[in-house]
This record gives structure tokens, sequence and C-alpha cells, in this order.
């Protein structure tokens, strides 16, 4: 592949993710409501690992999208989140909040 096909390839994939941004943002209102919940329901039932898990897969899957689409600072987050979480980390919670604060930025522009 010459250089030029490279960058023809480029240009195109940059396109397809900024038209793909607008339904991310919209996914991250959605999956900041239930992180939300899914947080006071850990709050209150610490020992639940069904729920802890839920939290670690959804921390996860922003991890995993958050890059692709300018949100580096929500990628790492969500990892942070992930990690402490997954761990059972005592800051975990302080974690997750960070995360919920930087998704709801987004959620906001």
């Amino acid at each position: 592949m010459n250089m030029m096909t490279m960058d023809l390839a480029q240009q195109r994939i940059e396109e397809k993710l900024r038209a793909m941004r607008p339904k991310f943002v919209a996914q991250v209102t959605d999956r900041l409501a239930r992180l939300e919940d899914l947080r006071e329901v850990y709050c209150a039932l610490p020992e639940d690992d069904e729920v802890r898990e839920e939290l670690v897969y959804g921390a996860h899957k922003l991890a995993g999208v958050a890059g692709m689409f300018g949100a580096p600072e929500l990628g790492d987050l969500a990892r942070a989140a992930e990690i402490a979480l997954a761990g059972k980390a005592p800051d975990a919670l302080d974690r997750l909040d960070d995360l919920l604060g930087e998704m709801a930025l987004i959620a906001s522009e």
C-alpha cells in the first residue's frame, strides 16, 4: 500500500469515526445513567459481586471505545475505575465517581 492510499484510508476512517461520534455521545448519556444506578446499588450492597462485575464491565466497555472517539481522558478514567473495581480497591468508588463526572461532562457537550 503506497503512502497516498494509506492517507486516503486514514481519512476515510477518521470521517467514519467523526460521523459515529454523535451516536457515541448519546450512548454516554445512557451509560452514565446505568452506571450511576449501579453505583447506588453497589453503595448499598458492596458485597454484591454481580453488581460490582456489571460496573467493571461497563467501565471496560467505555475504556475500549473512548479513545477512538477523541476522549482519551475518559478512557483512562474508565480503565482506572475498571481496575479499582475489579480488584475491590479501597478507592474504587472514588475512581468510579471520577469516571461518572467525566462522562457527565461529555454528555453535556
